[in-house]
C-alpha cells in the first residue's frame, strides 16, 4: 500500500494535477517519452478498489482523471479506426 500511495498526490494537494498511476511510475511525458501519458487498465482494475476502500478522496482523483482525459482517448481511438460513441 505504501508504494501505491506514493504514486498518488498527497491528500492535502489539489487532485487536478493527478496524471494517473502507470505501471512504469510516472506516466507523464511527451512524444517518445515514458508512456506518453498512457494509464493502463491496471489502475482501474487492481489499484482503484484498494484506494477506493481506504482513501475515497484519492479514488475521486482517479475518476476525475478519466473524465478529464476522455476526449483525448476518443480522438486516439478514432485515429486508430475505432468508431466512437457519444457518452451516455
Amino acid at each position: 500500500m505504501f508504494y501505491l500511495l506514493s504514486a498518488f498526490p498527497s491528500l492535502h494537494e489539489a487532485p487536478g494535477h493527478f496524471g494517473g498511476v502507470s505501471p512504469g511510475g510516472l506516466s507523464n511525458g511527451g512524444s517518445g517519452q515514458d508512456y506518453w501519458g498512457h494509464v493502463f487498465w491496471d489502475q482501474d482494475t487492481w489499484m482503484y478498489p484498494s484506494i477506493g476502500l481506504f482513501y475515497p478522496q484519492l479514488a475521486r482523483a482517479v475518476l476525475q482523471y478519466r473524465v478529464r482525459t476522455v476526449d483525448g482517448a476518443k480522438d486516439n481511438a478514432e485515429k486508430q479506426g475505432y468508431k466512437v460513441q457519444d457518452s451516455l
